[in-house]
């Protein structure tokens, strides 16, 4: 019977014979109690690693063919370009210098991930850890990139090798909060910098303004919306993979009054097949979420506007208006696809009318009592 492997001192360092491997180095340092120590928690870890990866042997899968398998498994879903785009940047692909695909070059606004991105295609699944994913987010960071869709895509993956039996758990769950949280998202655009936008967007993308401004839909709502869900007679769409179905049981109606857009889905939908996205570029490709970004944060820049003004901010402004029009909050729930009564009073709180008009009445009782205008005493 094999004795159990023990650590020993040699050649200034703790070492031990492990895993067929001779003299495998614990711990460098003195031979005192505590390098043992350290020595033998890391004997400990190994024997750990060792019979996990007899429960999982997928812990030594290359990261790069759990990515390959991922992808695969999405590659029917919307979310998949965008999740291709994330994962490998993470990985450090650089799509801008591609000499395969000469249409991916520098300056076409190709994702760069040699940049910032890790060298960690060849290691094993078990490896991308909540240190790795934090100092990658930290290099996103540092170059003046979000990373809040990088770690929603990276947990996601995560998720799926947990499922699929690749890592038994992951630990991104515990990634620095402000490294993977969302920018600043309730910020209110005046309505001259709204009219300003749509006026200075062209071609497919300015259609994409109109239906954003006319039904108040979310941007990842709008170009995963299919043509089956676009419901003609009744001038409608339909989203049964909505949110809202999971916690209502009922789909998501948008009603699009606009004659422009119901229009624009007509001549969007044409008579290409049910599955397929509804509203597509001018590549007749679908919109991912990199390209969305990019067409208005050049529109933006262009029109040098408040840098807080998000796409998704049209939304903010379409619930707003739709509450100053007298519409009471249960229909604006129901037109936005809300459950939350609590977002709704926040956006009644963004551009409040009566409010200001009662501010101005208050203002007004405290002129008449001599305050407005009135010096104050000087201190003696």
């Amino acid at each position: 019977m094999a004795r159990p492997p023990k650590p020993y001192y040699t050649r200034n360092a703790w070492r031990t014979d492990f895993g067929g491997i001779k003299n495998r180095v614990l711990v460098r340092g003195p031979e005192d109690a505590q390098t043992r120590f350290q020595a033998e928690k890391e004997l400990l870890r190994l024997r750990e690693e060792a019979q996990l990866f007899q429960q999982s042997p997928g812990l030594n899968t290359p990261f790069a063919v759990v990515v390959e398998q991922f992808l695969a498994n999405y590659a029917s879903r919307p979310a998949y370009q965008d999740f291709s785009n994330e994962l490998h940047w993470f990985m450090g692909l650089d799509l801008a210098s591609d000499p395969d695909n000469p249409a991916k070059r520098a300056g076409n606004n190709q994702a760069r991930g040699g940049r910032f991105g890790m060298p960690c295609k060849s290691w094993p699944i078990r490896r991308i850890n909540a240190e790795v994913v934090e100092r990658y987010l930290r290099r996103r960071k540092e170059a003046g990139l979000a990373g809040y869709h990088a770690f929603v895509t990276l947990r996601t993956l995560m998720n799926w090798a947990v499922k699929k039996k690749f890592i038994p758990s992951h630990d991104l769950d515990s990634v620095e909060p402000a490294l993977r949280r969302k920018g600043r998202r309730y910020y209110l655009p005046a309505d001259e910098d709204v009219v300003h936008v749509f006026e200075g967007a062209k071609g497919k993308f300015k259609d994409l303004l109109l239906v954003y401004t006319t039904t108040g839909i979310r941007p990842s709502e709008l170009r995963t919306v299919r043509i089956d869900e676009f419901d003609r007679q009744n001038r409608q769409w339909v989203l049964w993979r909505h949110k809202v179905v999971h916690r209502t049981g009922k789909p998501k109606v948008v009603p699009l009054a606009a004659e422009g857009v119901y229009q624009l889905c007509v001549d969007s939908a044409g008579e290409r097949a049910g599955d397929q996205m509804l509203f597509l570029n001018s590549q007749r490709e679908p919109w991912s979420y990199n390209a969305l970004r990019l067409r208005w944060y050049r529109l933006r820049n262009k029109l040098g506007l408040d840098r807080r003004f998000t796409l998704y901010c049209l939304r903010h402004w379409y619930i707003t208006i739709a509450l100053e029009s007298g519409e009471s909050e249960a229909l604006v729930g129901e037109l936005a696809g809300q459950t939350d009564r609590a977002t709704i009073d926040f956006y009644k709180k963004l551009r409040n009318g009566p409010l200001h008009q009662a501010a101005s009445r208050v203002a007004e009782t405290i002129a008449r009592a001599g305050i407005a205008g009135t010096p104050l005493p000087s201190e003696k």
